[in-house]
């Protein structure tokens, strides 16, 4: 009597449990697993309402056939495209309208796709988002050059802590 219990207590934890994930669960060796997807960025706005970004190329535009749609009339239907590869991320301009920005410098159709950092403040015409690393970004080399937002570069330079005092006291 006590092994149907266990048993009917097991089908039901596995019930309830996929009916709060939503995931189907694997229960023999070989059947079907919902492959998880992997956010790799996430466009965040100013009242904290994000688009995760989840495809390796993302289309950003007001048409409804875009990956992103910003429904805004300075937002052109096809306005930019952002990318991930190889632990990096990167927009580039499609010919909008009103123009495309990473920290405050301009992106022209044609540039070779701007990388873009943790925190970049990125605008499609006048819709104003940032970008945050759904997972660890790359890592960056430490003198690189970074944009300013005057679209001028500046050396980024390691910070270092300050010298402990190692003496006994």
């Amino acid at each position: 009597m006590r092994a149907p219990l266990l048993l009917l207590a097991l089908v039901l934890s596995v019930t309830l449990a996929t009916a709060a994930t939503g995931a189907p669960i694997a229960l023999a060796k070989g059947a079907p697993v919902a492959p998880e997807k992997t956010v790799w960025g996430r466009l965040i706005a100013a009242n904290g309402v994000g688009i995760e970004l989840s495809k390796p190329s993302i289309v950003v535009g007001s048409s409804p056939a875009a990956d992103a749609v910003l429904a805004d009339r300075t937002v052109s239907p096809q306005h930019a495209r952002l990318t991930y590869a190889d632990g990096r991320a990167f927009l580039e301009d499609l010919g909008s309208k009103y123009g495309t920005l990473v920290a405050g410098s301009a992106v022209k159709k044609g540039d070779k796709p701007r990388p873009i950092a943790q925190k970049t403040d990125l605008a499609f015409g006048a819709v104003s988002y940032t970008f945050e690393f759904g997972v660890r970004p790359a890592l960056i080399p430490p003198l690189q050059a970074l944009p300013t937002s005057k679209g001028k570069t500046k050396a980024a330079t390691p910070k270092t802590a300050p010298a402990k005092d190692t003496k006994p006291k």
